[in-house]
């Protein structure tokens, strides 16, 4: 899952969105085959096929989520992102089950560059028009199945685009929920909007459409006009069955009349504003559950526990060991507690809703990072103390050199165990990868932590020579893998889809 590159640039012919020989393979699987599309403004046009056929990985490539191996995406814009005036429906939500109704609008809204207030005064307008104001501070993981599907459509026309990407919209939807959808789609192109939609629904989608796309196998099997089938859905099943299995070559492309419409543009948020929202929505979902803080601090307290029984302190000095035991403890705490942030967007695609949106993929992770931290301090403020009184050890006289390295292990901590968190949360295994991928990064700023600290704990320090070098090693160390993710993380995001 990553970012496409949306070229800008004028068409002989106003285009919303323009497809050029996508080709996308996923595993051994040839999703996209070479599929060229086009949708003006003012035009909705309706896709169908068969489950497998690669609808919903083509409407990923139009938003903006999946980068195609071959081909790619134009959509004509007179400047910033793309994507600010895209509103995209997958088959999943994106949203935190944990945060309300409100919560999760308002966050996508701050997303395309909203201000808090402007985003909550059009999420409470969205929700009336839906009929879930009721229902506006429940939990979203509580909402029934066209509940959900409801509330994902209120979430793509939060910010009013210009181009909607609507993936099985009428899915799970009652009759008057559906009406009101197709009611939004014929304003929307009315406005001069345009909207790709893709459904199994022949009848809502036809009624809607000015054009049809029919994909089959990851091709183009047929390109014509949506109005001879309209209200005779019955005619265009057996017209559609027979194109499938006949696997006839795609017909000359059908252009009706469009209304032209200048493209609206947006930037997004900046880069400061994603990252906050992002922290901002990890901790809200922290103070719901306290997932995190709550592995991180029993674990720790587990270890401190056990080595305060192990090594007896009442009867040896475990000065020489205690920064040892204390950061390794701090380690797989955190390793534990932060590796859950990234795994728990998985059951949602909660990170393909924020790599749609108009915001840089880095600023999602040093979001992330930045809650994390946050995470990690609130734990060693906790642990830390803890430790010092189960095993007896006075806390440094001179503490500069133990909060010089329990500080710039900490950065050095979140950042690596973020990033091997996100490239193993999408695997199998993840909860068993990340420590075999964190760890021989980690060993060494744990090396230079404890020499760093174990001195000053010990009452002895470190001459400024020697520590000198222990510290560099940890700021250098801190801004390596600050960095690395800036270049990586999309690239991780691509990889997980």
């Amino acid at each position: 899952m990553s970012t496409v590159r949306l070229e800008t640039g004028g068409e002989p012919r106003p285009l919303a969105l323009q497809v050029a020989g996508a080709r996308v393979r996923l595993g051994k699987t040839l999703a996209l085959a070479g599929v060229d599309l086009e949708v003006a403004p003012g035009e909705v046009v309706a896709l169908f096929g068969p489950n497998g056929a690669g609808k919903s990985t083509l409407l990923r490539v139009a938003a903006g989520v999946l980068r195609p191996q071959a081909g790619g995406v134009r959509w004509p814009a007179a400047g910033g992102d793309p994507r600010a005036a895209i509103g995209y429906v997958g088959h999943r939500t994106f949203f935190s089950d944990a945060l309300s109704a409100r919560e999760n609008l308002v966050f996508f809204g701050r997303l395309y560059g909203m201000a808090r207030q402007a985003a909550a005064a059009r999420a409470e307008a969205l929700l009336r028009e839906e009929g879930l104001i009721l229902f506006a501070d429940d939990p979203a993981g509580g909402f029934s199945r066209g509940m959900q599907q409801r509330l994902a459509i209120c979430r793509a026309l939060m910010h009013e685009p210009d181009l909607l990407l609507l993936d099985e919209p009428w899915s799970g939807l009652d009759a008057e929920a559906g009406d009101r959808l197709s009611a939004r789609v014929l304003a929307r192109r009315a406005a001069g909007g345009a909207a790709l939609v893709s459904s199994h629904d022949f009848e809502a989608a036809l009624a809607v459409a000015d054009r049809y796309v029919l994909l089959a196998g990851g091709r183009v099997r047929e390109v014509g006009a949506a109005s001879p089938f309209r209200g005779r859905g019955q005619a265009f099943e057996e017209r559609y069955r027979d194109m499938v299995r006949a696997r006839r070559p795609v017909a000359a492309m059908v252009r009706p009349n469009v209304v032209t419409a200048a493209a609206r543009t947006g930037g997004g948020p900046s880069w400061g504003a994603t990252c906050l929202a992002v922290a901002g929505r990890d901790l809200l979902l922290e103070l719901r559950g306290r997932e995190n803080l709550a592995a991180m601090g029993v674990f720790g307290l587990l270890v401190a526990t056990m080595f305060g029984f192990a090594f007896d302190p009442l009867g040896q000095d475990l000065r020489p060991v205690f920064t040892g035991v204390l950061l390794i403890a701090l380690l797989f705490a955190g390793l534990l507690g932060m590796g859950r942030s990234f795994a728990r967007e998985l059951g949602n695609d909660a990170l393909a809703g924020m790599a749609a949106a108009p915001c840089a993929p880095s600023a999602i992770f040093y979001g992330k990072c930045l809650a994390n931290a946050a995470f990690l301090a609130v734990a060693e403020a906790v642990l830390v103390p803890i430790f010092f009184m189960l095993l007896l050890v006075h806390f440094p006289a001179h503490p500069g050199a133990f909060l010089l390295a329990l500080g710039l292990g900490s950065i050095g901590l979140v950042a690596v165990a973020s990033l091997t968190g996100a490239i193993a949360a999408h695997t199998r295994a993840g909860e068993v990868l990340q420590p075999l991928l964190a760890l021989p990064l980690l060993s060494p700023l744990l090396v230079a932590s404890v020499r760093l600290a174990g001195g000053a704990v010990a009452g002895s320090g470190l001459a400024a020579g020697a520590a000198t070098p222990w510290a560099g090693l940890l700021i250098a160390f801190d801004l390596v893998y600050l960095a690395l993710p800036a270049f990586l993380f999309d690239f991780v995001l691509e990889v997980s889809g």
